[in-house]
């Protein structure tokens, strides 16, 4: 008689194989551990290949924060050119919206990352004769764990005009962020500012809440924000806008579908009242 796999001991099966996978590919290649240089600031390796092959420059993350990768190749003649590299987890999952980036530190070309604490490989293809360099500056967020619950019952109850930062891992492919907050009967429109302060991809925002029809969905771009303004709109002798009805919204931030499962954010939401 079959029996239902147990959904733990599933993921606990695909998390060996995965691991029995990156070892076995890390037999074959070359693990460089980055290190800190004080002068430059940044994580630093170089590396002269004996023989055409893998590389991976293995950086090791304490705290949350933003990275940022580039490198370059340098011919026995002294010609420079970029790279491409992937990155991944520990357990092997691959953690860009790309295949692979191309970066090249000549021209200041580089791929941002938001990360959380744990280990990250970045693979490189080496020529024979040729020399690696590979760097990654790094800015942590040392403020806290993430804010955010993992769930609509778990939200983060944002205080107004005060601001929550958070990131969505490239460690993790579901990692969603719930946020709540609370609207008093107030003539004043609110406003809810989502930051995407960098990362791979665009996040997505869902805003629901007592003055709201339906679910509003946002796209917020890295390296800028949104604002989100809600008013109620009323009719009657004249046309105009007072506050939104009082009660709780939620948001939801969360990574897109597709190869945007892929891409990380370390991004802040706030909300406050808006006076026109």
């Amino acid at each position: 008689m079959r029996t239902k796999r147990c959904p733990k001991i599933r993921r606990l099966l695909l998390t060996t194989i995965a691991l029995v996978m990156l070892l076995s590919s890390a037999v074959m290649a070359k693990n460089i551990t980055l290190k800190y240089n004080k002068s430059y600031k940044l994580y630093y390796a170089t590396y002269k290949a004996t023989k055409n092959e893998t590389l991976y420059f293995v950086m090791p993350v304490k705290y949350n924060g933003l990275i940022d990768v580039t490198g370059c190749e340098i011919s026995p003649y002294g010609n420079r050119w970029g790279i491409s590299t992937t990155m991944y987890n520990a357990r092997g999952y691959r953690l860009d919206y790309y295949s692979s980036n191309y970066v090249n530190i000549n021209n200041e070309s580089y791929e941002r990352y938001a990360v959380t604490p744990g280990y990250y490989y970045f693979k490189v293809k080496a020529t024979k004769g040729y020399t690696y360099v590979f760097g990654v500056g790094y800015v942590p967020k040392t403020g806290g764990a993430p804010k955010g619950g993992t769930s609509k019952g778990r939200a983060y109850t944002l205080t107004r005009g005060r601001a929550a930062t958070s990131i969505i891992s490239a460690a993790s492919y579901k990692c969603p962020r719930w946020f709540k907050f609370y609207v008093p009967k107030t003539g004043y429109g609110v406003k809810l500012r989502v930051q995407n302060n960098g990362g791979q991809g665009p996040i997505t925002v869902y805003v629901a809440g007592p003055n709201l029809s339906s679910t509003k969905k946002y796209t917020v771009s890295p390296r800028y924000y949104q604002d989100l303004s809600m008013y109620q709109t009323v009719y009657g002798s004249r046309y105009y806008r007072t506050g939104p009805k009082p009660g709780w919204y939620y948001v939801l931030v969360s990574k897109g579908t597709g190869n945007y499962k892929y891409a990380s954010s370390q991004f802040a939401i706030k909300w406050s009242y808006y006076r026109p």
